[in-house]
């Protein structure tokens, strides 16, 4: 398995961890041991991780940019470098770097998993250091030296929560003399399954129920249905989420995971009455048993194996989706970077 680079600098070259694992399941990384890995923060709080590929470009997950169905502000994103405890100061200390540009993949659309990734470009090109690198990408789809790495073990990372709830699924149902809206009052916080907008304590304006129901607010604690499609999926009853502060990571988490190969991760989510798809550019990673996952918060973040013979560690794979966090036979799927090298090289290579 090679890795490629494009970056001035070796790539992948990090502190040595240890491999065994407790992100869902996970333990704490070592200081430095992921340099490449970057917080995406909007409006002070962290909300997806990234990975370094060079002076100047981030990869990330494309629904990482989205609020909703429009594409963030560049001027709100901040990434922030050599980030360890997300609560405590670092040494040597982290930065925090302005965006310039939001390079979505062209297929992506916002709500929409497909071709899940992205580029993000510095204002200015960023230092080297013991705790800011870059780090390696795979060879290309059907390249020589290419693999789909099925079977490897592989590590995730990143500072999304500890797990989800489940006993805290709530049911609220409309007014039937009011049956196209919706009284929230009791939720102050709502996580979804996927990022559609950044984590915050403040009201959102908007929450997507899918891709087919909106819910627009009315006031602070008043929200209306309003149905984006010829046929609404949920018409009286809404079901959220709610997942509590103190299942936040603050310190980086890392996670073992096995690949998993494409035709065997659509027999386990069939399995479990999912109608999820996964396509060739995507892969999966985690565990038949569950209980080792990356979670909400850990979008856009690294999935990493070693290169051979150097070790050096390559990126192989964006978190992207799945369906909650580390259940039984649904490992997290993740975008598959092996088939967007020439779209990565065509843009970080263009700009030095």
């Amino acid at each position: 398995m090679l890795a490629i680079t494009v970056a001035d600098v070796p790539c992948g070259q990090g502190r040595i961890g240890t491999r065994t694992a407790r992100l869902v399941g996970g333990q704490n990384a070592i200081p430095h041991e992921f340099p490449w890995m970057v917080s995406i923060s909007r409006k002070g709080g962290h909300f997806c991780g990234g990975t370094l590929l060079n002076s100047r470009f981030v990869l990330t997950a494309a629904h990482c940019l989205c609020s909703g169905a429009s594409v963030i502000p560049t001027g709100q994103l901040r990434v922030s470098l050599g980030e360890y405890n997300l609560k405590g100061p670092e040494v040597p200390a982290s930065r925090e770097e302005r965006v310039a540009r939001a390079i979505l993949h062209p297929g992506h659309k916002c709500g929409r998993y497909v071709d899940d990734i992205a580029l993000l470009e510095f204002a200015r090109p960023i230092a080297w250091s013991e705790s800011v690198k870059p780090a390696c990408l795979p060879v290309a789809t059907g390249k020589p030296g290419y693999s789909a790495f099925g079977g490897e073990l592989a590590k995730a990372a990143g500072w999304g929560w500890f797990g989800e709830d489940r006993s805290k699924y709530s049911l609220w149902r409309a007014p039937e003399s009011r049956s196209n809206s919706t009284n929230i009052q009791f939720l102050t916080k709502c996580k979804f399954q996927f990022h559609l907008f950044p984590d915050t304590t403040k009201n959102h304006p908007k929450y997507f129920i899918n891709t087919n129901t909106l819910l627009e607010q009315i006031d602070k604690r008043e929200y209306r249905k309003k149905p984006l499609g010829k046929d609404p999926s949920v018409k009286s009853y809404l079901s959220f989420n709610v997942i509590d502060n103190h299942k936040r990571a603050d310190v980086l988490q890392k996670v073992e995971v096995r690949v998993i190969e494409n035709s065997v991760c659509r027999e386990w989510y069939a399995s479990q009455g999912k109608s999820t798809r996964v396509e060739s550019k995507q892969m999966c990673a985690g565990h038949e048993e569950g209980g080792r996952d990356s979670c909400w918060g850990d979008s856009g973040g690294p999935l990493m194996i070693g290169s051979h013979p150097s070790d050096n560690v390559m990126v192989v794979g964006v978190v992207s989706s799945g369906v909650g966090c580390a259940r039984p036979r649904l490992p997290g799927v993740y975008t598959r970077v092996s088939e967007y090298i020439p779209w990565i090289t065509q843009h970080v290579l263009s700009v030095r």
